[in-house]
């Protein structure tokens, strides 16, 4: 009965040898704080510029903002849920964590439902 309806490897154990999150694992972009996976590819020397609407983590800082456009080569970034813009080297942009862009958009709706209609 153990495995039963479980996907192949979603609970099994790591054998003597194996990597846990290494460099094979399921962490391993995280750890390295790579940004492969996210569609565009990376030119060597030109930093990859998200698309306008994106949530990104300034990583000078760790603030979480959408992207609101580019200005004099720097990304325009506003905070989840409205404040004031700043701007932020594209080459310390981040693409934002899942658990991060879930609880931006869940600032973002909870502001837009306390504005006066």
């Amino acid at each position: 009965m153990a495995g039963e309806g479980v996907q192949p490897g979603a609970h099994e154990a790591v054998g003597a040898g194996e990597a846990v999150n290494g460099p094979e694992g399921a962490g391993a972009s995280e750890m390295a704080g790579a940004s492969e996976g996210v569609g565009v590819p990376e030119v060597v020397g030109v930093p990859e510029v998200p698309e306008a609407g994106a949530f990104v983590v300034d990583s000078r800082d760790g603030r979480v903002g959408r992207v609101i456009g580019l200005a004099d080569g720097d990304v325009r970034l506003r905070p989840p849920g409205g404040g004031p813009e700043w701007a932020c080297p594209a080459d310390a942009v981040r693409p934002a964590p899942p658990g991060v862009v879930l609880r931006a958009r869940v600032t973002e709706i909870n502001r837009e439902g306390q504005l006066p209609r």
